[in-house]
């Protein structure tokens, strides 16, 4: 049986091993700027969600874009100003009425009754903690160290990412629109309307989504709180039970 050669030139080679050091590349440059492709793509979905708001407040009156984006931001500045107003208060109590709480709580660990008294009976809880917190005495400061640079650098990432995406959202709202024109406009003549209409659908789509998304957590979230209301869970909408003996 005759033996079949196969010929690759160096060419080839190397433009298979570029392409494999090209995509080893880009999986490493999306790992490092994971954080900053999901802020830019949560601003992406707010900027589509909010533009139908901006369209309407422009036909009521307020022709000017920028001014139109900036009433927008003051009234959703203003809700959530007044969600916070409405919740952090009653988080705050709640955290204040669970501290308050927690020794009874923990008695009952201790003895094997109350709501926790399983932990104790089952895995033995108490005694595990006991046995940590002698073993590792030596680490606590360095322990405690790492854990408030911890708590720092994830608010420094919170607040970072906040203002982020405000300034990304802002910008999307103002220019989205004409970016997305001159990217069709770039495209051949014969394109231009399936590009346009497939950009129509996707932004309707996506505003849709967003907005049912939306519409779900509110529905979820104030029947969440209702039902925890009735039952009379703890710590529910300031309505709290202290802790036994």
């Amino acid at each position: 049986m005759p033996e079949t050669v196969v010929s690759i030139r160096p060419r080839t080679v190397f433009m298979v091993a570029l392409c494999v050091l090209a995509v080893v590349i880009f999986v490493q440059v999306v790992l490092v700027s994971e954080r900053v492709l999901v802020w830019i793509l949560v601003s992406v979905l707010l900027a589509l969600a909010l533009n139908p708001v901006v369209d309407r407040v422009q036909r009521l009156g307020l022709r000017r874009r920028g001014a139109a984006v900036a009433m927008v931001y003051l009234l959703l500045t203003a809700g959530i100003a007044g969600a916070g107003a409405l919740i952090i208060p009653t988080l705050i109590e709640q955290v204040s009425d669970f501290i308050k709480a927690v020794p009874g709580y923990v008695k009952q660990l201790t003895a094997g009754r109350g709501p926790f008294g399983f932990l104790e009976e089952k895995y033995q809880v108490v005694e595990r903690v006991q046995d940590a917190v002698n073993g590792n005495g030596s680490t606590t400061l360095a322990g405690g160290a790492s854990a408030a640079l911890d708590v720092t650098r994830s608010v420094a990432v919170f607040v970072a990412g906040i203002v982020t995406i405000t300034f990304l959202t802002l910008f999307m709202l103002l220019e989205g629109s004409r970016w997305v024109d001159r990217t069709i406009e770039m495209l051949p003549a014969s394109a231009q309307p399936t590009w346009r209409s497939i950009a129509d659908d996707i932004y309707q789509l996506v505003g849709r989504y967003v907005t049912g998304n939306l519409l779900i957590s509110l529905i979820a979230g104030s029947t969440t709180a209702i039902v925890l209301l009735v039952l009379g869970v703890p710590f529910a909408l300031g309505q709290f039970e202290e802790a036994g003996p």
